[in-house]
């Protein structure tokens, strides 16, 4: 599912691309109500009056992607029944699919392209750069915030409701020194937004409390109406710079 505030006439779909792009991949949904934000989901009409902006000019040049996991493209449609409102206000695909099964090769392939060798969730270090560590090193930025994970950087283990399998730049070893720098716990996504800081690249990282896996589409959906309130009410938002997609695995 994607809504992006609509362009201007004269703007270009390949200008809108090269700038600020927020994308939300309902595979894995992140956010935790134990982190700092609204203690009560957003209401609906409150994050679609934030999405009826004027038309817009800026291109798109950030990314931010939260994804839900284990559900099926009829299951999304009557279990986020907000987010399906959404979908229908600004447009949805059709044939979006996980390329894996168990959920751990598909974190991969999301920030590498291929699953590169993995195929079960048994954690496996990996070789060679993600898209994360080409970012940083092309002089943008790139960034993961994970739910759950605590005062740790990158942190390489642990148990529920943080999933480590499911921080897709934890096991690219040749990144440590990157991933240590730039993969934070979730608390800090709030004020990033709200000073503008979301990265030109950034993943927002689920815990088993949020995920649609372990807990219901309803807990997924009302976190993912938290991060939406934020990223509404930061500034790249009505400045019309922002992206939105959603998908499912």
């Amino acid at each position: 599912f994607g809504y992006r505030p609509p362009r201007a006439k004269g703007a270009s779909a390949g200008d809108g691309m090269k700038r600020l792009m927020l994308v939300i991949m309902l595979m894995l949904a992140a956010c935790s109500s134990s982190t700092t934000g609204p203690s009560q989901p957003a209401k609906d009409a409150d994050v679609r009056e934030h999405a009826r902006i004027p038309f817009v000019t800026v291109p798109a040049d950030k990314v931010l992607v939260i994804v839900e996991e284990n559900h099926s493209y009829a299951q999304l449609k009557a279990g986020l029944p907000y987010l399906w409102s959404l979908a229908q206000q600004f447009g949805y695909a059709t044939n979006s699919r996980g390329n894996y099964h168990p959920s751990q090769p598909n974190y991969v392939v999301m920030v590498a392209g291929s699953n590169r060798g993995i195929i079960t969730n048994s954690y496996k270090q990996i070789s060679g750069p993600s898209i994360l560590g080409n970012t940083i090193k092309a002089g943008r930025t790139a960034k993961i915030v994970a739910d759950g994970m605590g005062t740790d950087r990158c942190r390489q283990s642990g148990s529920s409701p943080y999933a480590f399998r499911h921080n897709p730049w934890v096991p690219f070893k040749d990144e440590r020194k990157l991933c240590e720098s730039q993969d934070f716990d979730y608390k800090y996504f709030s004020s990033d937004v709200a000073a503008g800081k979301l990265a030109n690249v950034e993943f927002l990282i689920p815990s088993g409390n949020h995920n649609g896996h372990d807990a219901s589409l309803k807990a997924a959906e009302d976190c993912v109406k938290r991060a939406l309130a934020f990223v509404l009410a930061g500034p790249d938002w009505p400045a019309g710079r922002i992206a939105v997609i959603f998908a499912a695995e």
